[in-house]
């Protein structure tokens, strides 16, 4: 009988561990040695027995049976050899394997394991946060995933978090110190090689402290990880702002009142396609994106600071009248994002409020506010800096790698 008949309603056998007895994928079969899918080479004995489905004999004679892929039981004798070979379970069809190697997973788990040291030895405080919220975030141009919790007559709304941002800040509030979180975090609507529908976001808080602080602690951050990678250690930074970014890539210069129209007049000068009915930030991002990220392709870090009045979202505004908070990017990524929080409660409801007519008017999911956050705002929160990183991101920074299909096991492909 042929392997395909043999194999008609054959069973399944279990593997029975042992001393040395080891279960094994089939990498490659030559006369006398079998090579497995994690690199073990195993000779077979002149006296080795085999079974496959059902059939038992000298493995000489059966192995014409085994195919590269096969699961197997091996049995070995005390000098390694393999005294008898089992099949567990047969490769019937080529399925898409993982994309992401063994070496690049492993190195992954170290990078986590080296940021969540570098924290712990700071004596920040690792908390969880939900995924199912009330709130994901009332960011205007993030689209994000919402579902539905039932319960008898009950019905409620959630949403998969964009950010821990709100959680976090509660316990902030209730007086936690300082405090970090690594969590996959979830927004709609764009996949590239730098945006997966899904990610791994780190955020983390420091109650007193300033954005000098957290420039600080990404430097120290990225040296830390490199030193657990074996990497060599970055040790250039840049601070700049947006209204010299500006002034450097358009010689337009950007202050705090700059209006719609005038970045409108930019853009035609520029060269750069506005869409109708575009407001102040539809045509920053629209300049930006063209005429001045490019230019943050440097091989050392960039903290960029200032923005604009109507992009501080969850930040203060300085005395200039500037979105107290920077990005990081670095390697042509935006790695990080970071806000002097603001921690006023009655301006903050404001925002939001903004927020959701901004969402309504661009036709995004309305989402319901977290009432219990600005109760944490009205209960007390420090003057605190905060900031949220992406993971991969600055994975693929420190390994000079450039998709993130290259770290994900199982990315959404376009």
């Amino acid at each position: 009988m042929n392997r395909e008949q043999l194999l008609q309603g054959a069973s399944y056998p279990a593997f029975k561990e042992g001393l040395r007895r080891q279960c094994l994928k089939l990498h490659s079969i030559g006369a006398r040695t079998l090579i497995f899918h994690e690199g073990s080479r195993l000779r077979l004995m002149a006296s080795s027995t085999a079974e496959f489905a059902g059939q038992q004999g000298p493995a000489g004679e059966l192995l014409a049976l085994f195919r590269v892929g096969d699961w197997v039981g091996v049995e070995l004798d005390v000098q390694g050899r393999i005294k008898n070979l089992r099949l567990l379970a047969p490769h019937l069809k080529e399925a898409p394997e993982p994309r992401v190697s063994p070496q690049t997973l492993r190195e992954w788990n170290l990078f986590l394991k080296s940021v969540r040291q570098f924290f712990e030895k700071r004596d920040f405080l690792e908390v969880g946060t939900p995924t199912l919220v009330i709130c994901p975030g009332t960011e205007p141009h993030l689209d994000v995933f919402k579902t539905k919790f039932k319960m008898g007559r009950r019905e409620q709304d959630y949403f998969l978090p964009t950010s821990p941002e709100l959680h976090l800040k509660k316990l902030v509030a209730a007086g936690y110190g300082s405090i970090f979180e690594m969590r996959p975090c979830f927004r709609n609507g764009e996949v590239t090689d730098h945006h997966q529908p899904e990610f791994w976001m780190l955020e983390w808080y420091r109650p007193g402290h300033d954005l000098a602080s957290l420039r600080k602690d990404c430097l120290d951050l990225i040296q830390h990880v490199q030193k657990s990678l074996g990497r060599a250690l970055t040790k250039k930074s840049s601070v700049t702002t947006m209204a010299a970014l500006f002034e450097e890539h358009t010689g337009f210069e950007l202050t705090p009142s700059t209006t719609a129209a005038e970045l409108e007049a930019l853009a035609q000068k520029l060269g750069v396609r506005i869409a109708p009915n575009s407001d102040f930030d539809d045509c920053f991002f629209q300049i930006f994106l063209e005429k001045v990220e490019p230019a943050l392709e440097s091989s050392s870090p960039v903290f960029v600071g200032d923005y604009p009045p109507s992009q501080a979202a969850l930040a203060r505004l300085t005395e200039e009248g500037w979105g107290d908070r920077f990005e990081l990017y670095w390697k042509g990524l935006e790695l990080a994002n970071a806000y002097n929080e603001l921690n006023d409660p009655r301006l903050q409801r404001e925002r939001s409020a903004d927020d959701l007519r901004k969402k309504a008017a661009l036709g995004r999911e309305t989402v319901a506010l977290d009432e219990d956050f600005y109760l944490a705002l009205e209960s007390g929160m420090p003057p605190t800096a905060g900031i949220a990183l992406g993971l991969e991101r600055l994975f693929l920074a420190l390994t000079n790698r450039k998709s993130l299909n290259e770290v994900r096991l199982f990315p959404v492909r376009t």
